[in-house]
């Protein structure tokens, strides 16, 4: 259920940093294209994809680490928890 919340308002939030949200069904070849891939769940709420394939992913584009702040600081609102210590957020778009 937590990885259905994260990920509800990871698609709100996006246009606030001025990206489109949207869901679709992707292919492989789909996710290699991709400037950025992000796994929500349960444990992790949300983690940046740094291989796919053997293959290191570039780091995420500075828009794409606004969002994922934004998410982390909305859901610290919403649970009471700093959730900001849970991730290395620094690290993000170095």
């Amino acid at each position: 259920m937590v990885a259905v919340v994260v990920a509800a308002r990871l698609l709100a939030l996006a246009p606030q940093v001025g990206l489109t949200p949207c869901t679709a069904a992707v292919t492989p070849s789909d996710l290699g294209r991709a400037e950025a891939l992000l796994v929500t769940n349960s444990l992790r709420l949300l983690s940046p994809v740094a291989a796919l394939d053997g293959a290191e992913r570039p780091i995420l584009p500075p828009v794409v680490a606004v969002l994922v702040r934004a998410v982390v600081a909305d859901m610290s609102e919403a649970t009471g928890d700093d959730l900001t210590q849970t991730y290395n957020l620094e690290s993000l778009s170095q």
